[in-house]
């Protein structure tokens, strides 16, 4: 009796954060002072609605009214100062209408909450995850096939991705299933804005007045998710002869009796050259404050590139245009402040970087270490 093949490979995986990473919900879930959230003595207390609705239901206010009717006047005409005067007068103790809180911040009048399942917990969308390893594929087939990205416009990347990944119809990422972790632990990064200004030269900056504020995944913490490779079917329909419907450079993906262990290795590649070139732009725009901490930390997460059991991942909120586009345009980072590129509004130069300030933390957002179980 012949060895069925099986269909789909399920790999049972492990994400570990390691610099401070957001996929945000929407700016419609946003929390706002005054009526999601509310800072007191060092501390975000973000609310739990019908909570604090019991509360103001229960406490009279002025006249026959309650203060849930001055509450919803108020919000219905979007005087939220007035919100949290009230909140105030009535001394609601904020540990007891608490979903959850935060130490230490000193946040935005609104924080941009992550993306959470319908229970509430925070996830990292596997479609997030999965586009950023679309990313590093497509800078690895374009290195294989020696492709020159220099002058490439919009049109042409889009034939260029046919060319490589596939159509529609057998794009190689329709044959990889990345579902989503759940990761309970988060805190608030205050984000600042690393610059370039040219003063008789380029040198960096901080963008006074800060960036803003959200909500990110906590370093070191990590979720359990599943990646799903379909390599068996991918050989069945190799063996059926439909050529047609196999991506074009499957070969050069699936690669080897574990497939999984040389996406690894492709992501990693990926990772260290885009590292590579982030440590040498910040080696050389320097003169901003405790650039040696973004730099340390960034060498440290290159490090973890060379562990073939693991693969080092940059993704969403704060990865920049590098990160977000493959980095797959330039040679380095550097070349495009000096040598910019021609935009419909002038020269375009990629100069500014999401950095996380979190006390005694300074990093690029959206690394992630991604591990089997």
């Amino acid at each position: 009796m012949q060895n069925k093949i099986k269909p789909i490979s399920n790999y049972p995986a492990k994400v570990r954060i390691l610099t401070p990473t957001h996929v945000g919900a929407g700016s419609h879930k946003n929390w706002q002072e005054g009526i999601d959230f509310f800072y007191k003595n060092g501390f975000v207390y973000i609310v739990d609605s019908r909570k604090l609705y019991k509360i103001l239901d229960e406490t009279p206010a002025r006249g026959h009214k309650t203060a849930l009717d001055v509450y919803t006047g108020y919000l219905a005409n979007r005087k939220f100062g007035r919100i949290e005067d009230l909140i105030r007068e009535i001394d609601i103790d904020f540990e007891e209408i608490a979903r959850f809180k935060f130490e230490n911040s000193n946040p935005d009048s609104e924080i941009q909450a992550l993306i959470r399942t319908g229970k509430g917990v925070p996830i990292l969308p596997g479609s997030s995850i999965k586009g950023a390893i679309r990313s590093a594929v497509f800078n690895h087939l374009m290195r294989e096939k020696r492709i020159n990205p220099r002058g490439v416009d919009k049109e042409k990347v889009k034939k260029i991705e046919k060319d490589l990944l596939g159509s529609f119809a057998n794009d190689i990422m329709r044959f990889i299933r990345v579902y989503d972790a759940e990761i309970p632990q988060t805190e608030i990064s205050l984000i600042s804005l690393f610059n370039l200004y040219n003063n008789g030269g380029w040198e960096s900056d901080y963008k006074k007045g800060g960036l803003c504020t959200v909500e990110s995944f906590v370093p070191n913490s990590t979720g359990n998710f599943r990646i799903d490779i379909a390599v068996g079917l991918l050989n069945l329909i190799e063996q059926g002869n439909k050529r047609e419907a196999l991506p074009p450079n499957m070969q050069q993906i699936w690669h080897g009796a574990n497939p999984i262990k040389f996406l690894f290795k492709i992501i990693n590649e990926h990772t260290r050259r885009h590292l590579n070139k982030e440590i040498k732009f910040f080696q050389q725009y320097n003169q901003v404050e405790d650039s040696d901490l973004i730099i340390e930390k960034l060498e440290e997460i290159q490090a973890l590139t060379q562990n073939e059991e693991t693969a080092i991942l940059r993704m969403s909120y704060g990865s920049g245009f590098h990160g977000i586009t493959g980095d797959w345009q330039f040679n380095d980072h550097t070349s495009t402040i000096d040598n910019p590129r021609t935009g419909k509004r002038g020269p375009i130069r990629y100069k500014s970087r999401r950095i996380a300030d979190n006390r005694d933390l300074f990093a690029c957002m959206g690394f992630v270490e991604l591990s089997l179980r």
